[in-house]
């Protein structure tokens, strides 16, 4: 039975990728298009509004920090090839 119990969560997880993966394409150009297409998706999923509320706060806060790592990424990477 154990295994039964596996092999329907491998199922589960890769019909969730494949969905992801379609929603990313599908979603709206905009900022926090995204936000509103994976709503649909945790919330089918059996997450609580709660914990999705809290996943937009992280997903803002993992933008920003990209953002700004990339920023300075940029930067020394220009003051390596002026050196």
């Amino acid at each position: 039975m154990p295994c039964s119990h596996i092999n329907q969560v491998w199922v589960k997880m890769l019909i969730v990728f494949i969905l992801v993966v379609q929603l990313s394409v599908a979603s709206p150009k905009v900022p926090g298009g995204i936000m509103a297409t994976f709503t649909l998706l945790l919330n089918q999923l059996g997450l609580p509004l709660d914990a999705v509320g809290m996943l937009m706060v992280a997903n803002v806060f993992c933008v920003n920090l990209d953002a700004a790592l990339g920023m300075v990424i940029r930067d020394l990477d220009l003051m390596d090839i002026a050196l």
